[in-house]
């Protein structure tokens, strides 16, 4: 495959990527500079990535935050993940199942994830274990509906030349549905450890000693405005990483759009 072909779609992703951030960023730097805004509560990005990158070098502690938060959200994406695609497909799949499962996922839905905070930790504690549980309940439900659109999409004829050929069911799922709907599993991915990272933040403000949502708590209580902006942008810069990563899986598998078969 040319070089061209391949990178050239790539950079222009990124390049669109980057340019809003960017012109927003010099504008921000431009104003903080010229004493237009406010330096002491809108820090110039410069200061920010200064004490960012001081605070990598040379603060264990801030590791530690930063550390703890990414196993929370690796922990809550390993637990809602693998669940969400498994029910996922047998709703999508099974008719009866859907039937059952449907009020319970329309009644749980619409609640707000955080209100449930409260009694995860009446029931698991105030440690690790409820912030885990937050983040893998807000991960589960957007897998779980791009699983279920996904099977709801694909071309039903893919079924019928399964049954003509006899396929063994589990075979049919994993080389037929799986990989059928894989570019949905990626994109409710996508948007639920996105939405994870939101958890991350509300576990961490609660009853937490670690964690980049108590460095950012901690910061407010003691009105050091920088560091509060410091954990903003770490967070965004995880939501970057999070959001290039499954773009550039799509991008890679030119799937998006339209169903494959290996």
């Amino acid at each position: 495959m040319d070089k061209k072909q391949t990178f050239g779609p790539l950079s222009k992703r990124l390049g669109a990527l980057f340019n809003a951030p960017v012109i927003l960023l010099i504008l921000w730097e431009l104003l903080a500079r010229f004493q237009v805004i406010d330096s002491r509560y809108f820090p110039a990005p410069v200061a920010i990535l200064r004490r960012l990158a001081g605070l990598l070098l040379h603060d264990p502690k801030f590791l530690s935050d930063l550390s703890f938060s990414l196993k929370r959200l690796v922990l809550g994406a390993v637990l809602a993940v693998p669940f969400a695609i498994a029910l996922g497909l047998i709703m999508g799949l099974n008719q009866r199942a859907a039937r059952f499962f449907n009020p319970l996922i329309s009644v749980t839905y619409p609640i707000p994830k955080l209100s449930v905070l409260p009694l995860l930790m009446i029931l698991l504690g105030i440690g690790d274990a409820s912030k885990v549980a937050i983040i893998a309940i807000g991960i589960f439900y957007l897998v779980l509906l791009s699983v279920i659109h996904g099977i709801r999409r694909f071309p039903e004829i893919y079924s019928y030349i399964a049954q003509i050929y006899r396929i063994p069911f589990f075979k049919k799922i994993y080389s037929i549905v799986l990989k059928g709907i894989l570019p949905d599993i990626l994109y409710g991915c996508k948007v639920g450890i996105g939405y994870g990272l939101v958890m991350v933040v509300a576990g961490e403000f609660f009853a937490a000693k670690n964690g980049m949502g108590f460095f950012m708590w901690n910061a407010w209580d003691q009105f050091r405005i920088l560091d509060v902006y410091v954990g903003l942008a770490v967070f965004s810069l995880m939501g970057l990483a999070v959001f290039s990563f499954f773009d550039l899986l799509l991008l890679k598998l030119k799937w998006r759009g339209r169903p494959r078969l290996w």
